[in-house]
């Protein structure tokens, strides 16, 4: 029998070779911009709170902070929108003002963890949801009132906005987890 050309372990070593390399060559890459990310995400952030709260920057010792600062950081690396990077900033910035723990902390530290699992658009429909089931608005006189009220303070989230049967469905499934 012969046997012309290179046997499988032949190509099953060249294959093997040429993945490792590209492999290799696209985790270097996917490193040097994540961690590009990871450093226009802290820059932002520390000037935001440079500019506006200076005084909370000592509470980025504790150690609740940091957890925050690292889920951002961490979920700016994989997606870097840069629409969600500013919306991590303020949340980081809210989350750094206080160590009490009460419920705007506990809400903070759990919408930073989360942004990184949504899209922009998914982070406007949930923040539309919420003013719009949890928030009161005080006691609107007449329905024109409550029309200006609600067109203040959900216009910024709604404009351009839609949601597909499969946007509501992946939000669904991700409330139940």
């Amino acid at each position: 029998m012969a046997n012309f050309g290179l046997g499988y372990e032949d190509v099953l070593a060249v294959v093997s070779n040429y993945v490792d390399t590209k492999l290799s060559t696209l985790s270097q890459a996917a490193y040097e911009e994540a961690r590009d990310r990871v450093e226009e995400l802290t820059v932002n952030y520390l000037r935001k709170i440079q500019d506006h709260h200076p005084e909370a920057l000592e509470n980025a010792r504790d150690p609740g902070v940091q957890s925050a600062i690292l889920d951002a950081q961490s979920a700016y690396a994989k997606m870097g929108d840069s629409d969600l990077g500013q919306v991590l900033v303020e949340m980081l910035v809210k989350r750094t003002e206080s160590t009490d723990r009460n419920v705007q902390q506990l809400a903070l530290t759990e919408a930073i963890a989360a942004t990184g699992k949504l899209s922009y658009r998914h982070v406007n429909l949930v923040t539309a949801l919420f003013l719009t089931i949890a928030v009161t608005f005080g006691a609107p006189r007449d329905p024109d009132t409550l029309y200006s009220i609600l067109r203040t303070h959900l216009s910024p989230f709604l404009k351009g906005l839609s949601a597909s049967d499969s946007d509501i469905q992946y939000l669904a499934e991700y409330r139940s987890h």
